[in-house]
């Protein structure tokens, strides 16, 4: 099979296309430029779209033996992902960037320019599973990417790591390969905003009028604080409050009328329901009454819930109520290991 993989530069997506070498495929190695830093020297080996990450990926691709390219993704990378994130931002809610990436970047625009070039798929270093009609988790439970896939087409995905058991496996593959990003440490950060920022320093630069500084009130209306601009604050955030309490208070709400920050103790955060937006299924759509486990934050436990259908998406129920559902986030359907679906949380009670 002809297959093209997307190369970051890190040891996960280099290591994904040397398996897929092994396994027989006929494989072509392509990194994608997606942003562009004034100073790229301050995130040196620290993730994406730096001048060190398409060297790094090019040296894996010549060690591996595989053809690179690099494909200018910055126009659309800009406004399928960092435009709607800024505009999320600014109304208050909390996105994710990694989601829409996934959907309309990796597995939209560079699937069609693969198919466009003759690839039958795309090769990635996520940590999940597919058959090419469903999505499932990683054997990897502490690395699984499934969360942020379950928007996309996975007829065309083909994720190599999704059967390793460790981290220490994938790194120990790539020292017996001899890449020189064996050790190279994971990205962690959303790869636009840049080490030592948060995302509210970019709505600011480009939404200035959104970053107001308003007040921090409490679950009674009384106002305890002043907060720097809602885009620098999510649900269930509990450091850098700046108010002294008795018990430990965190974000319930972003209050964008008000401009304010309402704060409870733990038990105010719960949400009982949720409705979300934007639905996406793998495979077949869900049917009222039916039972999921319902993810709403990467890397969050799952929580029983009841499904229902609506003109815009779904309502869940939950069985027990759900701490920090954030507006904006993805919430994810799982049945066991199996991706469902998911959609995009509008509002919750």
């Amino acid at each position: 099979m002809k297959l093209l993989a997307a190369m970051s530069g890190g040891v996960d997506s280099s290591v994904a296309a040397a398996l897929a070498v092994r396994d027989g495929h006929e494989v072509v190695g392509a990194t994608l430029k997606q942003w562009s830093f004034e100073d790229d020297a301050v995130r040196v080996g620290k993730g994406c779209n730096t001048l060190d990450a398409v060297a790094d990926a090019r040296r894996a691709a010549d060690v591996i033996g595989i053809a690179h390219y690099t494909f200018d993704f910055r126009e659309i990378f800009e406004r399928d992902v960092v435009d709607p994130f800024v505009a999320d931002y600014a109304a208050g809610l909390t996105p994710n960037p990694c989601v829409r990436c996934n959907e309309l970047v990796r597995f939209g625009a560079l699937a069609r320019k693969a198919e466009m070039l003759g690839f039958e798929g795309i090769i990635t270093g996520h940590y999940a599973r597919t058959d090419g009609t469903r999505l499932y988790r990683a054997r990897n439970a502490d690395k699984d990417q499934s969360y942020v896939l379950y928007a996309i087409d996975v007829s065309k995905a083909h994720f190599p790591l999704g059967e390793i058991a460790s981290k220490d496996e994938v790194r120990g593959i790539a020292r017996e390969l001899d890449l020189l990003n064996a050790d190279r440490a994971d990205s962690l950060e959303v790869c636009f905003v840049g080490d030592g920022r948060r995302p509210g320093d970019v709505v600011a630069e480009r939404v200035p009028v959104a970053v107001r500084s308003g007040p921090i009130v409490d679950d009674s209306g009384n106002v305890v604080g002043e907060h720097r601009g809602l885009a620098y604050y999510t649900i269930g955030q509990r450091k850098g409050l700046g108010v002294a309490a008795p018990e430990p208070r965190y974000v319930a709400k972003l209050d964008v009328e008000r401009n304010a920050v309402v704060i409870a103790a733990a038990g105010g955060l719960g949400a009982t329901s949720l409705e979300a937006t934007r639905p996406r299924f793998v495979r077949d759509v869900a049917a009222d009454g039916e039972r999921f486990d319902a993810v709403v934050r990467y890397r969050g436990e799952p929580a029983p819930a009841t499904y229902e259908a609506t003109q815009d998406g779904f309502v869940l129920t939950f069985d027990r109520p759900v701490r920090a559902v954030a507006p904006g986030q993805a919430v994810v359907l799982y049945r066991g290991d199996e991706v469902v679906g998911g959609g995009t949380i509008s509002n919750s009670a």
